[in-house]
C-alpha cells in the first residue's frame, strides 16, 4: 500500500472513530438528560397539588366570606385566608411557568440555572410558610370552628384565647426568622431538618441537579 494510500485511510478510520464518539456521546446526553426530567415529575405533580389546594381554599374561603361578609369576627380571619391562598396559586403559577421554561436541549449550565432558579423559589415560599404558620394557626380555627363544626370560638374559648394566641403568632415570627438565619445550615445537614429540607426544595429537584451535573462532567471530559 503506499504511503498516500495509507494515510487517506487512516484519516478515514479517524474520521469514523470520532463520528462514532459523537454519536454515543450524543446518546449518553439524551439518556442522562431524559433522566433529570424523569427526575423533576414528582416536583412538577406536587406543585401541581398545592395550585389545586390553593384554588380548592380560594373557593372555600370566597363562599365562607360570602355567608358572613357582615360579621367581621369572621370575615376578617376568612379574608386572611384567601389572601394567603391567592399567594399560593400565584406561587405555585410561578413555579410552574419556570419548569415550562427548562429547555434539555440547551447547552446543560443553561438548564442547571433553571433549576437553581426553581429551588430558590420553593425555598422563599417555604420560608414564610414556616415563618406565618404560627400567626394563621388562628384565623383557621375560627373558620373551621364555624364554617365545618358549627360552633363560635370566640365564645367556646374567649377572646383572651384568641388575643393570646395572635400574640404568640406576632412574637413567634421574628424568633422563626432569627432561628433560621442562626441555625439554618446547621439544622439543614441532619436529621428532621434536612428531611424537611429536602421535601421543601423537592428530592426529585436535587436529583435532577445531579443528572445534569453528570452530563457537565461528562462534557467537560469529552473536551479534555
Amino acid at each position: 500500500m503506499e504511503l498516500d494510500e495509507l494515510k487517506l485511510a487512516w484519516h478515514s478510520l479517524d474520521a469514523k472513530v470520532e463520528a462514532t464518539q459523537r454519536l454515543q456521546a450524543a446518546a449518553v446526553r439524551e439518556l442522562r438528560m431524559e433522566r433529570a426530567q424523569i427526575s423533576l415529575r414528582p416536583l412538577v405533580w406536587l406543585i401541581y397539588i398545592e395550585l389545586a389546594l390553593g384554588i380548592a381554599a380560594v373557593l372555600l374561603m370566597g363562599a365562607f366570606t360570602a355567608e358572613y361578609w357582615r360579621v367581621a369576627r369572621y370575615s376578617v380571619p376568612a379574608a386572611a385566608l384567601h389572601v394567603c391562598a391567592i399567594l399560593t396559586i400565584l406561587n405555585a403559577a410561578s413555579q410552574l411557568s419556570i419548569v415550562r421554561q427548562i429547555d434539555y436541549s440547551a447547552p446543560v449550565v443553561i438548564a442547571q440555572g433553571q433549576l437553581l432558579k426553581l429551588m430558590a423559589k420553593r425555598a422563599q415560599a417555604a420560608r414564610w410558610q414556616l415563618l406565618l404558620a404560627p400567626l394563621l394557626w388562628v384565623p383557621l380555627s375560627v373558620v373551621v370552628a364555624r364554617g365545618v363544626l358549627g360552633f363560635d370560638i370566640y365564645r367556646v374559648f374567649g377572646w383572651t384565647w384568641v388575643n393570646v394566641n395572635l400574640a404568640f403568632g406576632v412574637a413567634m415570627i421574628p424568633a422563626l426568622s432569627w432561628m433560621t438565619r442562626r441555625f439554618g445550615d446547621r439544622l439543614n445537614r441532619r436529621g428532621v431538618m434536612k428531611t424537611v429540607a429536602d421535601h421543601i426544595a423537592g428530592r426529585s429537584l436535587d436529583a435532577s441537579m445531579r443528572a445534569l451535573e453528570e452530563i457537565a462532567s461528562f462534557e467537560r471530559m469529552q473536551r479534555q
